[in-house]
């Protein structure tokens, strides 16, 4: 039996160990699974390079979050100032069309700043351009150009950071050019030359074509989807594919956004409102041959919501935030909340409902200051509006917060002092009247008492020394009756007397 016993107990431990790792893993996995899934990351190219003193060089900083739309992006970049200084930045062609913190820099710090968001629907993407940085190369040496810190906020309303990378780049500053080895003498290299495009017998390059946006896209210039139409032509291979590109994007495959049902026509993803944007379409026949051509589009903006409430002063800690407004019916309202100069934003969303109202209601735990409240907003096709102009909401630190709560249960307080010395005052006339009133009956019953007894006396009196003339008089049953009259009088009496003596009694012990 001991050794079944043992057996079992070993069995059982056995198995919980084996469902205990079971469930370790299961952890792991799915944590690891989410972090995946929310990874975003910054990073700067090229991520290296070599280049000469006294020339400039540009490095672009980059977003990458393919696996979830993000809508907010912050960093500080760091440079050694005795190798390289900046000469500009550019926001050209940027996803953020909001910046809370204009890019700037510091060449006597070495530092660049930036800070801005992405409106709704935000980016999602491997190659999310933030802005171009151009720098001048100063003295030979190694040049890292690193984050000191970053931040990537998740479009999911809550402002969740998704940053998991930060990519620097490392360039390489020299103080003369490179020259090959040519064994003798050291000459430059010659400039890079286009690659020359070799037809065979017969063939030429595609012909050129023209790009055409539809009279429908022109008659609605908020459209977020854009329609296309081109075709080229090469008589003796034929065309193969399409390349394009928007403004500074990556180049993509033209048939993933063709209409279907005509090759032709072709919509691009959601755009954000732009003017003179750039579409560049390569055409490739089957020798490898391409020709090149190119338009600019616009998209305008719809009509920007209005707020027409909002919490002006938040003066408690973990106050609500409330904001309301209208917008156009079924509209995506998306409200930014972000304190200038600091590294801080709050996002929220709302539908407008069938009648054009929307309201936010949230919490906060805000830093004290100032901070700036706009909103846009997105209707079904995913065209975007401008933000609205910012107002104004002041966030209390907590001694005004602790004065806020002061003031405002001041008058609770002396509302409460005032109505409790009333009530004491009416509870003290209360019982001084009811005092009075005791003194009062207590001077009665004794003033009763004594009559009572008085009466009583001239009684016993009547009857010792009247009865005897009067009864000589009277015959027996009169004076049965008078006899039975006369006890009836004293026992009233007697009663209402004790009855008084009783009351006066009690009223002593209270007083005592």
């Amino acid at each position: 039996m001991a050794m079944e016993k043992e057996r079992i107990n070993i069995a059982t431990i056995l198995r919980r160990a084996v469902l205990s790792g079971i469930f370790v893993l299961i952890f792991i996995f799915s944590f690891g699974y989410a972090r995946s899934v929310s990874a975003a990351s910054l990073y700067l190219a090229p991520p290296s390079g070599n280049e000469t003193v006294g020339q400039s060089f540009t490095a672009t900083i980059f977003v990458s979050s393919a696996d979830q739309a993000m809508n907010a992006v912050a960093g500080t970049i760091g440079f050694p100032t005795d190798k390289v200084s900046v000469i500009s930045l550019s926001t050209a062609d940027s996803i953020i069309n909001l910046w809370i913190q204009q890019p700037s820099f510091s060449n006597g710090d070495g530092v660049i700043n930036f800070q801005g968001v992405a409106t709704n629907p935000g980016f999602r993407g491997a190659a999310g351009q933030i802005m171009k940085i151009t720098f001048r190369a100063k003295a030979a040496g190694a040049a890292p150009i690193v984050f000191n810190s970053g931040s990537v906020l998740a479009n999911d309303g809550q402002g969740t950071n998704i940053l998991a990378s930060l990519t620097p780049a490392a360039f390489t500053i020299t103080s003369e050019p490179t020259f090959p080895d040519t064994g003798s003498a050291k000459l430059p290299l010659p400039p890079s030359q286009p690659k020359a495009v070799v037809a065979t017998v017969g063939q030429v390059h595609p012909a050129s074509f023209v790009i055409t946006e539809t009279p429908e896209d022109l008659n609605d210039p908020t459209n977020p989807q854009p329609l296309f139409t081109w075709k080229a032509t090469n008589a003796s291979s034929g065309i193969d594919k399409y390349l394009m590109k928007i403004g500074n994007g990556d180049w993509f495959d033209a048939a993933t956004i063709s209409v279907p049902g005509n090759a032709d026509l072709y919509e691009l993803p959601i755009q954000a409102p732009g003017q003179d944007r750039l579409l560049t379409v390569d055409a490739y026949d089957h020798a490898g041959n391409t020709t090149t051509a190119t338009t600019s589009f616009s998209i305008a903006s719809i009509a920007r919501p209005e707020i027409t409430g909002y919490s002006h002063e938040i003066t408690v800690p973990q106050q609500m935030l409330q904001v309301q407004g209208r917008a156009r019916k079924g509209a995506r309202i998306d409200i930014y909340l972000w304190k200038p100069g600091a590294n801080d934003i709050f996002s929220f969303s709302a539908r407008a409902d069938v009648g054009g109202n929307w309201t936010v209601a949230d919490k906060l735990n805000a830093s004290a200051g100032s901070w700036v409240l706009q909103a846009n907003a997105t209707d079904e096709r995913g065209a975007v509006s401008a933000l609205t102009n910012g107002v104004t909401v002041t966030v209390g630190d907590w001694f005004a917060n602790l004065m806020g709560l002061l003031v405002e249960w001041a008058s609770v307080i002396i509302t409460a002092i005032l109505l409790f010395s009333v009530v004491v005052g009416i509870v003290y006339a209360i019982r001084h009247r009811y005092s009075v009133w005791r003194i009062t009956l207590k001077r009665n019953l004794l003033k009763v008492r004594g009559e009572l007894r008085s009466d009583l006396k001239n009684i016993e009196q009547e009857l010792e020394y009247g009865q005897p003339e009067k009864r000589a008089h009277m015959t027996v049953s009169e004076i049965h009756k008078q006899e039975e009259r006369i006890q009836e009088e004293i026992a009233h009496i007697d009663a209402d007397l004790k009855k008084e003596i009783k009351t006066i009694d009690e009223l002593e012990e209270d007083d005592s």
